[in-house]
């Protein structure tokens, strides 16, 4: 049975079993560097470019029947200037939450869907929530302290007996 742990990334492990997977906090940075080269050269957002990145974000983690053309509403976000992806991800994130609100938690079932088989424990560093699609797919929350128990790695003390 696979359960979750809420963490922040100063709490992963160094290293990551077979039985472990990491789901990173929601965010489209992805999506916006596959679509660096469609940028505008002059430095800031214009309407088909934030159409580009709607597109690929909907391609990736909405259903067939949502529409970039038909839904989004692109003609707020020009002239924005793009520091970085960072930056960049953080416009995309309201534009897309104005037309899908559930975007984020779309991100958060692909990934929990896209897991390696044998996985039992999903490291999730996103915000509480967004954990709602782990329950509607069956996976429990787990605490950190519980983690080494679950995953059995924990050390057993050794009790030396005293001769008396």
């Amino acid at each position: 049975m696979t359960k979750f742990v809420k963490v922040k990334e100063a709490d992963l492990p160094t290293e990551l079993s077979a039985e472990e997977f990491v789901i990173p906090a929601p965010n489209f940075i992805t999506e916006i560097l596959a679509c660096k080269n469609k940028a505008p050269r002059s430095g800031h957002t214009s309407p088909n470019y934030m159409m580009e990145i709607a597109a690929a974000v909907a391609d990736r983690y909405l259903t067939e029947d949502f529409n970039t053309l038909t839904h989004m509403n692109v003609s707020r976000y020009r002239g924005i200037d793009i520091v970085s992806p960072e930056q960049m991800n953080d416009v995309v994130t309201k534009m897309m939450l104005k037309s899908v609100p559930d975007v984020l938690d779309a991100y958060v079932d692909y990934h929990i869907k896209q897991r390696p088989d044998g996985v039992k424990l999903i490291y999730f560093l996103g915000d509480h929530l967004h954990t709602t699609k782990f329950t509607v797919n069956g996976i429990d929350e787990l605490k950190q302290k519980e983690i080494d128990s679950f995953l059995g790695t924990r050390k057993k003390k050794i009790l030396s007996k005293s001769d008396d």
